[in-house]
Formats: structure tokens, sequence, C-alpha cells
């Protein structure tokens, strides 16, 4: 219903729109997992991405139809809509996290719960980033791979589910919030280690987003493609093109951005 209002409406014609769109469904969401699974952190994830899949499905049936008819050579252009839609509900769900932990954050054993998953994912880099004993090349090579295992994840996703890489923005938002709040938290003790986190979002968790969006803009006209259209026909030929194109684009990014932050790594640690 709530998509069905906010198109109906004729909000989604603005996309600054998405930014309120996210975070009323990260908000709509947080209580519906409050509700119905006491507010389990992994719960409420999978309840915001079932909202959010109705109107990425949308957005992907149109996508498909574009990226048919359009050169190859335009591919950014082409899909210029559905970069900035997915950036947009990830601002929105990015804030609406924030707030909701900003408001809990004084009930310990709520919060614990509510958002168990993203303090254990910020716990557990914590202390990765910490081991030096082992090389800083381990790390930035493991982590390499595991943000390439997330990508493929990302495209199976949205290729099977039309919109499932939505799961991954939504987490990579809740798991920021969550990151900003620790800092906020240890500024004053720890300001060089928060000086190498802060760098590190801007260097490597936003483009990393950036990654997701195309793998996942990948499969989800790649999927839309496969129904609608003849395997052996021209329009699928050039869905299939673009959505290789979008998948080596996104692997390249994810390469520069890692380089980057080995360079960083060297910087800080």
């Amino acid at each position: 219903m709530i998509d069905e209002l906010f198109f109906k409406a004729g909000l989604a014609r603005r996309k600054l729109n998405f930014i309120l769109f996210g975070f009323i469904v990260v908000i709509v969401g947080f209580f519906t997992s409050l509700i119905l699974f006491k507010a389990d952190s992994l719960a409420t994830l999978l309840v915001i991405t079932m909202l959010l899949m109705p109107v990425l499905m949308r957005l992907f049936r149109k996508e498909e139809v574009i990226v048919r008819k359009k050169k190859l050579k335009h591919i950014f252009k082409n899909h210029k809509f559905v970069f900035e839609t997915y950036f947009f509900l990830f601002l929105g769900i990015f804030f609406a996290f924030l707030i909701l932990e900003l408001t809990t954050i004084y009930n310990q054993e709520f919060f614990s719960r509510a958002f168990e998953f993203q303090t254990t994912w910020v716990i557990d880099n914590q202390e990765s980033l910490g081991i030096v004993d082992t090389g800083i090349s381990g790390v930035i090579i493991s982590a390499i791979i595991n943000d390439l295992i997330l990508m493929i994840i990302s495209f199976l996703l949205s290729f099977f589910y039309g919109s499932g890489g939505i799961f991954l923005i939504v987490a990579v938002a809740s798991i920021l919030s969550t990151i900003l709040i620790h800092l906020l938290r240890f500024f004053e003790s720890f300001f060089g280690f928060t000086m190498f986190l802060l760098s590190t979002f801007f260097i490597y968790v936003l483009p990393l987003i950036f990654v997701f969006i195309m793998t996942s803009t990948a499969g989800g006209i790649l999927s839309k493609a496969v129904i609608s259209e003849k395997i052996s026909g021209k329009n699928f030929s050039n869905v299939l093109r673009d959505a290789v194109r979008l998948f080596i684009y996104a692997i390249v990014l994810l390469l520069i951005i890692n380089a980057l932050k080995f360079f960083l790594a060297l910087l800080f640690l």
C-alpha cells in the first residue's frame, strides 16, 4: 500500500522523494518487526526489503524496456534513474536507522537485540582492522574476496528475485549508521582510529554501495529480459551485454576502491 500511495501521489517523479520513501519504509518495517518478531535485527532487514521490492520491481520493468532499445555506449546514462533511485533510497534508509539507533541507544537491552546483526558486524571488523601480524595485504585480499562474494550474491538475488539485491543495500545502510554511532561514542578516545574509519567510509564504503547498485541493476534487468524477451532475440542480446558490462565495471570499481583502502591502511597503520 505504501508504494501504491507513493506512485499515485506522483512522488516518484522527483528522485529526492525517494529519500523520504526510504525513511518511511524503514520506520514502518522496524515497528512491524517490533510487533511480529520482537525487533529481531535480521527480521527487521528482511521486512524492510520486502516493503521496498515492489517499488524496485516497477523500476526494473521500465529499465529492461529502456535497455533493449538504447545504445550500449550510453550505459550509465541509460541507467541514471535507477542508480539515483537506489542512492536516494540508501540515504533515506541510512538516516532512518541513524535516528532509530540514536533514540534507542539508552536502552542497552533493547538496542543490543534490535541491532544485534549490525553491532556484531562492527565489532568483528574493528577487531580485524587491528590484525597487523598477518600483514595488511592479507586483510585486503580477504576483503576483496568477501566483496566479490557479496557482488555475486547481489547479482543472483536480483536475477532470481528481480530486486533482491536491495537487501544488501539495506544491510549496508544499517551497518553504516551503527558504525557512526560507534564513532560518536569513542571519538575522543580513538581519534586516529575514527579518522581511519571515516576515511574508509568515503573511500571504501560509499563506492562499495555503488558497486552493489550496479550488480543489482545488472541482475534486475537481466531477470526481466529472461521473462519478457526471446533468448535468441536481439533485444535479449542487448540486455545481456548491458548486464555483463555493468558487472565488469562493478568489478573494476571494486578493485580500485580496495587498492585505495590498501594505501589508506598503510597510511594509518
